[in-house]
């Protein structure tokens, strides 16, 4: 095996040369720009079209354009995140390795790294990147070394790389060809994650002759997943845990196909738990060899007691804790310029056109923006009304198709201005470049949603702006966040710059949308712990939204609901609810 000699860490890098670095990899990713700490160089140039999430096989993507000029000097402090981590249970280590001067980014090489040479190529030529982020260098090197690792590091700090680097240097050499044996597995809490992982492990494979990367993931047609286990050789596999499980269960001969697994890597697991995933991990950990007959790494933004016990399940008792936030850290990035707007529930429809727009006239050539809803139905409600008014936005949420969702994705991210309007599907892990805003409609869920929504923003030292949209009623989320430094706007002289909207923007055209929409509603705020509401505040409250949207009908009734929806929501009996047999517009 090689001899890894574990990195040290000098100060961080000074003022970028600004020039881009490399060529652009397939579909345009960006470069680093400069020498150490200068800024990223623009994109490459586009290149193929994505592969339906399987098929993703090395030496199928051409490099692109070469990146353009950077912008110079490096950014200040790094994205931070949330609450201390527990102790690592013992025999654990621990070792802290910190931002260093401010920044992602560590004095280490890439070039440096006792890996093969067509790993340093790809990631000369594929990335263009120079030196390592912090997690990189904290990492990957016990990772070559073969240790199990907990990494907790920021959003948006190159996790990705972290564990894709040592993963395919060990595969290297390994391949087991077209129905061999699958040698690595990486789980990955959405679908759009998994593909951003597939993508990146795909150019990092591209010299490595032999093997072949495929990804996973429910909401297509599980026959390209068989089509891509049958043609193609399949040694690193990208997978939700869902679609996963179905394989195990149910795919004949998978089960023997994962059975000499050499590494596993849970990515965002704090966020695979969040999401429910817990029993699917659990029985996908029963059907991989056990932690002493593998390696494996797990990363986190957070460490609940729940992603600790896991680490227990996936890893070995000696595995290692890497922690690259240092404890004085800030929780969010210096470089984000945190807001809120307070208004009535009446005001909240004006007061998201005012945000979007005066963002857009802010910065009109380089405007991309990010807003996340509290539900999927709010967000399709919010993406009609504004196309009504001929404000064009990306939809991306849990009903769109995959399809749907992954072409939006790759648009906004390749596109120099844009919008996209959210649910949480989009929150966490994904790297979109240059998002200058993220605006947050309604309550989050939990401050750890709030911080990983802004997440999207303020990244690789560049500066960014998170408002924060509430109804009166939902101030006292302000308390979760009252350590940061969120300052209140009024929004009539903060969103001075937008335009009134126009008639078409206040009414929804369609009546099964805000249909949708208010059923949510009372679904997600049925669940909102602290407003101190019972359940017949709740239903006022509700039609008070239903009212807001226009979604009132001439008979002065709310949008129906299906009997058992009400009861499902623990509702039965509540006035003021119009309950129906059959909607008129269909579930």
């Amino acid at each position: 095996g090689r001899i890894y000699v574990r990195p040290t860490f000098g100060k961080g890098g000074g003022k970028g040369d600004g020039k881009g670095s490399g060529k652009g990899a397939a579909k345009g990713d960006k470069h680093d720009g400069g020498k150490s700490g200068g800024k990223n160089g623009k994109a490459g140039g586009k290149g193929p079209k994505e592969t339906n999430g399987v098929d993703v096989v090395n030496g199928h993507a051409p490099q692109g354009d070469k990146g353009s000029k950077g912008k110079g000097r490096g950014g200040g402090k790094a994205a931070a995140d949330l609450d201390e981590p527990p102790d690592p249970p013992p025999p654990t280590k621990s070792r802290g390795t910190g931002a260093v001067a401010g920044s992602h980014l560590s004095s280490e090489k890439f070039s440096a790294l006792p890996v093969s040479a067509e790993t340093k190529r790809a990631l000369a030529e594929g990335f263009g990147y120079e030196l390592m982020t912090n997690v990189q260098a904290a990492t990957i090197g016990p990772m070559l070394a073969g240790t199990d690792v907990v990494a907790r590091a920021k959003t948006g700090t190159g996790k990705t790389l972290a564990f894709l680097v040592p993963i395919i240097e060990k595969l290297s050499g390994y391949g087991t060809g077209v129905g061999g044996n699958i040698s690595a597995v990486i789980l990955s809490p959405t679908r759009e994650l998994a593909v951003q992982i597939s993508d990146e492990a795909q150019v990092l494979l591209r010299y490595h002759k032999g093997l072949g990367v495929a990804c996973f993931y429910g909401g297509t047609k599980i026959t390209g997943d068989y089509s891509a286990l049958k043609n193609k050789p399949v040694d690193l596999l990208v997978a939700t845990p869902g679609r996963l499980q179905d394989h195990l269960d149910n795919t004949p001969n998978f089960r023997t196909r994962v059975s000499q697994l050499y590494f596993l890597t849970l990515d965002e697991a704090d966020q695979l738990l969040d999401m429910g995933f817990r029993d699917a991990i659990l029985k996908i950990l029963k059907a991989m060899p056990p932690p002493k007959d593998r390696q494996g790494a797990l990363f986190s933004a957070t460490f609940p007691n729940a992603v600790g016990e896991i680490a227990k399940l996936a890893l070995k008792s000696h595995h290692e804790f890497l922690d690259t936030v240092k404890p004085d850290e800030e929780v969010t990035p210096d470089q984000i310029d945190q807001s809120v707007c307070i208004t009535d529930m009446e005001g909240m429809s004006e007061l998201v056109w005012m945000a979007v727009n005066s963002e857009m006239r802010r910065l009109p050539k380089e405007y991309k923006i990010m807003v996340f809803f509290t539900t999927a139905r709010q967000t399709q409600l919010y993406s009609e009304l504004f196309g009504q008014a001929k404000v064009p936005v990306l939809e991306v949420h849990s009903r769109k198709s995959q399809a749907h969702r992954t072409k939006c994705c790759q648009t906004f991210r390749e596109s120099k201005t844009g919008v996209v309007f959210s649910s949480d599907v989009s929150a966490r892990g994904l790297d979109y470049p240059d998002v200058t805003t993220v605006i947050q409609v309604g309550i989050p869920s939990a401050r750890d949603q709030y911080i990983h929504r802004l997440g999207r923003t303020g990244r690789a030292g560049k500066s960014g702006r998170c408002i924060l949209l509430l109804q009166d009623f939902e101030q006292f989320f302000l308390k979760n966040v009252k350590d940061l430094p969120v300052k209140r706007l009024e929004a009539r002289s903060a969103f001075a710059a937008a335009p009134a909207p126009p008639n078409s923007y206040w009414v929804p055209k369609d009546a099964k949308s805000a249909g949708q929409a208010y059923s949510a509603w009372l679904g997600y705020y049925n669940s909102v712990k602290g407003l101190g509401w019972n359940k017949e505040h709740l239903v006022q409250e509700a039609n008070r939204f239903a009212a807001s949207i226009g979604a009132v009908g001439r008979d002065g009734l709310p949008p129906p609901l299906l009997k058992k929806t009400v009861g499902m929501m623990g509702l039965k009996g509540v006035p003021g609810l119009n309950i129906v047999s059959k909607l008129p517009y269909g579930e």
